[in-house]
């Protein structure tokens, strides 16, 4: 692709009125940077927002820095990884720039930093120009540090809602501006709670655990469930919710009524669970919404299991309603996975699987994306690649796939221990750049400091070793022949049939004494040569 065919594909993401915006990930964005860096214009709106947020200061000429401001306050700040830092160095520059001292922000500051008040903290919203409340409003959610007054809170907690923040932080929301506790022996003192309460914005705000408990009626309960579930967060409350249920349907409680829990599920026991009638795909599917919170492991097992036994399997549908999930499974059930339903399944997030269960899928996926050539390969199992093998991942080194830098992350770490760093050179392409951008990770900086500095030198990114001698030659891995040093793929090397050999390798004879070397300066010199060549030959090529 040309340069100019890559500015106009950029620009066509930029944020346009009267347009929905373009969604892109982290891994995008890089890509976008990384592609027209060095040949950036000052006209900061012919670019997309969240790609802005990439930027270094060599990019922005101090004279724009107010106009650049203004068009990365419209990007989402929680694009960017964490550990880049993003929101406290923007800030910073913001502060520069704009003149900020203190903590006080004016109706003209935070009209430059639009989204960016999402990132301030208590002291700043405190101090700042009522104008906040109103770009608060564009929040996804609040950080722990954005303690703020109660009313504040219970007016805009249905904007949350909408917004779909995430369930744990509205819990904690709650509480932190909910009722103070009363005597359980007052009785219902707050006012029974009705349709009418239930249909109100702040409804459960003014209730305390006992007071809900003793307001709210059974009826009331089933009559209003769905209501009643979507705005209750607090999780003593939900358990308020679930115990009255239980006393409303002492055989068991049907899908219909499983089906509008929500995050109310999160909170059951497994006795609750095993009460629950799960027979029905969009039962499984609304218990496993991730919007209404992660699922222990234990129970989200549990009522997949309960769906499966009653002659269900994992296909299509339910991988796409199961997600991440899936890896609460054990690896008896993940093998009934055909090929077949891999294929035509979303990619599934498979991060928090275990490594043995990371390989299975793995095995799956490349058996069913194997017919591909290489790029189509790379994206449809690149989700699946933390369970290949290094042979499968060093054959695509050679296939110009550019890798993106969460990616190489998500490998198995003996895989990535094992890449030399003209493997990750190959495998990355245009995505190398982010290797610096990244080099506090932990998992980049432990492969950076297996390498040699003269190899990472080779890489021009200004990456730091703290390794400067050679290792000492690994042991055969598995998979490689020892008489051959052959480099035979698990699996179908990441369906590219690639096989990788080398002549084999004479060690010098070696008696009790140990190796025999002759001590002239020129033997001593080809033993140290040797010993290199060995070491080069025995890494998976």
């Amino acid at each position: 692709m040309t340069r100019t065919r890559i500015r106009r594909l950029v620009r066509a993401c930029r944020p346009r009125s009267g347009r929905a915006k373009v969604e892109l990930k982290e891994s995008q964005l890089t890509c976008m940077y990384n592609l027209l860096s060095g040949d950036l214009s000052q006209n900061f709106k012919d670019y997309p927002s969240d790609m802005l947020l990439y930027l270094k200061s060599k990019d922005v000429n101090r004279a724009n820095c107010r106009s650049y401001l203004s068009a990365v306050g419209a990007a989402d700040f929680s694009v960017a990884s964490s550990l880049l830092n993003k929101d406290s160095l923007l800030l910073n520059e913001a502060r520069t720039c704009l003149g900020i001292s203190g903590v006080k922000l004016s109706t003209d500051n935070l009209e430059v930093l639009g989204n960016m008040a999402c990132t301030l903290d208590s002291s700043y919203i405190q101090n700042a120009d009522p104008l906040i409340l109103e770009k608060l409003q564009v929040c996804k959610d609040f950080s722990d540090s954005q303690k703020t007054k109660r009313q504040f809170l219970k007016k805009y907690m249905p904007k949350l809602r909408k917004k779909k923040t995430q369930k744990r932080k509205l819990k904690r929301l709650f509480k932190q501006c909910g009722a103070r506790k009363t005597k359980r022996g007052a009785g219902c003192t707050v006012g029974n709670i009705t349709q009418v309460t239930v249909n109100d914005g702040s409804f459960p705000f003014g209730y305390d655990q006992t007071q809900f408990d003793l307001c709210l009626d059974i009826p009331v309960l089933q009559n209003n469930l769905l209501s009643i579930c979507e705005k209750v967060d607090d999780d003593d409350f939900q358990k308020v919710i679930l115990k009255k249920l239980n006393q409303a349907y002492p055989s068991g409680i049907s899908d219909e009524v499983v089906k509008v829990l929500g995050s109310v599920s999160r909170v059951a026991s497994l006795d609750d669970i095993s009460k629950w009638k799960i027979t029905k795909i969009d039962t499984l599917a609304a218990l496993m919404k991730a919007d209404d919170g992660p699922w222990e492991a234990a129970k989200s097992k549990a009522i997949i299991t309960k769906y499966l036994n009653t002659g269900k399997s994992l296909a299509v549908t339910e991988l796409n309603s199961i997600g991440s999930n899936l890896c609460t499974l054990d690896t008896s059930t993940l093998k009934t996975i055909t090929t077949d339903s891999i294929r035509n399944a979303k990619p599934l997030d498979v991060a928090s699987c275990s490594s043995e269960q990371k390989r299975v899928l793995y095995e799956i996926s490349n058996t069913s994306f194997s017919s591909q050539r290489a790029s189509v390969f790379y994206n449809l199992i690149k989700t699946y690649l933390c369970g290949a093998p290094l042979s499968d991942v060093v054959a695509l080194s050679n296939k110009s796939i550019n890798m993106d830098i969460n990616t190489f992350r998500s490998l198995d770490p003996n895989v990535i221990t094992g890449l030399t760093v003209a493997n990750v050179q190959g495998l990355m392409g245009y995505h190398l750049q982010d290797l610096k951008d990244f080099e506090n990770d932990t998992t980049v900086k432990s492969w950076v400091n297996k390498q040699l500095q003269t190899d990472l030198d080779l890489l021009g990114l200004g990456l730091i070793s703290n390794r400067t001698t050679p290792a000492t030659a690994p042991p055969s891995s598995a998979g490689t022949n020892p008489e051959t040093n052959t480099v035979t793929p698990q699996g179908n090397a990441s369906g590219l049939n690639a096989t990788l050999t080398t002549k084999p390798v004479t060690t010098a004879n070696t008696t009790s004494g140990g190796v025999e070397i002759a001590k002239h300066p020129a033997f001593i010199f080809l033993a140290a040569l040797l010993t290199t060549v060995l070491q080069i030959l025995q890494q998976p090529a």
